[in-house]
């Protein structure tokens, strides 16, 4: 896999994330003290799938666009 496949990858991951659950049951949960929560996810009722764990994930914007 070449570095532009890569990057291309990269680059549609969240697209591609969000992409799967269109349609479903969404929701954010948060865990802990409620106004200072230890951790926020976004969660798809439907699968049981944590989406996005703000514990593990940055996001940047994308400067190619």
């Amino acid at each position: 896999m070449g570095t532009n496949e890569r990057r291309n990858r990269c680059d549609t991951l969240l697209w591609d994330k969000l992409k799967k659950h269109r349609g479903h049951h969404i929701s954010i949960a948060s865990y802990g003290d409620w106004d200072d929560p230890e951790n926020i996810s976004l969660k798809c009722e439907d699968c049981n799938e944590v989406i996005l764990d703000a514990e593990l994930y940055t996001i940047c914007g994308r400067e190619d666009v």
